[in-house]
């Protein structure tokens, strides 16, 4: 749990897996804020990686992005790293097929 105020990756994991749900510009940018914060905090975070992944990829093919390229790249990037730690999750395998269909 969040004490003191203190993010966990847990709980930015789970504010940015509602805000991308929102299907809009301002909830995916809060959602690709919220899973980075997640990945910051645990590096290791294969759900983490794999919602930002994903939320990047929804970036970049809604044409929401300053720079597509770069969210393109980044969502590349994440998806890289969540499956570095994991083959076999069902949720980061999801979130990665989706990217790369994007």
């Amino acid at each position: 749990s969040e004490t003191n105020s203190q993010p966990t990756a847990w709980g930015c994991y789970w504010k940015a897996s509602a805000e991308f749900r929102k299907w809009n510009r301002d909830g995916m940018a809060a959602a690709i804020a919220l899973a980075e914060q997640a990945v910051a905090l645990e590096p290791n975070d294969t759900w983490a990686h794999s919602l930002a992944a994903y939320c990047r990829a929804l970036e970049f093919f809604s044409g929401w992005s300053h720079d597509p390229n770069d969210a393109r790249s980044l969502a590349l990037d994440h998806v890289k790293q969540a499956l570095a730690f994991t083959d076999d999750d069902v949720l980061v395998l999801g979130y990665a097929a989706g990217t790369h269909l994007m």
